[in-house]
């Protein structure tokens, strides 16, 4: 029987990342380029469900009118990834797809935070980039890998601030 996860506490739809080293299945980020057609997201979605795997977050953009990127974040064990790759590949409305560790540096990531004494400040030390200060005047924008960024949003989460994390490209 597989276990559920209970949604992520406040309004963010980032979990902390002390939380999400916990769970047993890795991580991986799927990027697939589809035609920008309707159903071509339930499509991708509907592989992931048939085989019981939830997406943590899912992304979309146009890239031309006729082109789509999907984004999305998920636990699984490496083989069912790669089946998952497969499977997702060989729909009709999918260009390409590909799948790699989350926590591989080249899964790149911004996030805009909010804490309510604006006193957000990341450390010098890690790899992402930043501007703003965290109030709600300035919000606090900040590039770089999903872990990186995913650690700053941790630091949002833990003054009682707001944090929204978006997958950008693999």
């Amino acid at each position: 029987m597989r276990s559920t996860r209970p949604w992520p506490r406040g309004d963010s739809a980032v979990a902390d990342t002390e939380d999400s080293t916990q769970d047993a299945e890795p991580r991986w980020a799927l990027v697939a380029h589809t035609a920008d057609r309707p159903g071509a997201v339930t499509a991708i979605t509907g592989v992931f469900s048939s085989r019981g795997v939830n997406f943590e977050s899912l992304v979309g953009s146009a890239l031309t009118p006729s082109q789509t990127t999907v984004i999305g974040l998920y636990r699984t064990s490496e083989r069912r990834s790669a089946q998952l790759v497969r499977s997702v590949g060989r729909l009709e409305v999918v260009d390409t797809v590909s799948a790699r560790p989350a926590d591989d540096p080249s899964v790149r990531a911004v996030g805009i935070m909010e804490v309510p004494d604006g006193t957000l400040v990341p450390s010098p030390a890690t790899s992402a980039t930043w501007t703003g200060d965290g109030t709600p005047d300035s919000p606090l924008l900040v590039k770089g890998s999903l872990r990186a960024v995913e650690k700053i949003a941790g630091q949002a989460h833990r003054a009682q601030g707001t944090a929204v994390v978006v997958v950008l490209a693999l």
